[in-house]
């Protein structure tokens, strides 16, 4: 299975990183239920990793995600079982 950069960031075994990595999900986690919304559109979700944590915190109801890269689609679905992850750009070019 090909890994992403963004697959290596959230699965690093760096006390470091974790420690940053986890605050930032707290943060968002804390900023959204302020906010109260019904549903999150997460566009470029990469393999979905805040998908699936606001999922399991509960923040809403309904949560999808919009991603270019169909390695990145496949490798989310396999780890997190996350499946409303849809492939879609955000714009006429692909980089």
């Amino acid at each position: 299975m090909e890994e992403t950069s963004n697959y290596q960031k959230n699965t690093t075994g760096n006390p470091i990183s974790r420690f940053f990595l986890n605050n930032f999900y707290i943060v968002l986690r804390d900023e959204i239920k302020k906010i109260k919304p019904q549903s999150i559109l997460d566009a470029g979700c990469g393999e979905g990793f805040t998908l699936a944590r606001l999922q399991k915190d509960k923040v809403c109801k309904k949560l999808e995600g919009m991603e270019f890269l169909d390695t990145a689609i496949e490798l989310g679905k396999k780890l997190s079982g996350f499946k409303d992850v849809y492939e879609g750009c955000c714009s006429n070019s692909r980089l």
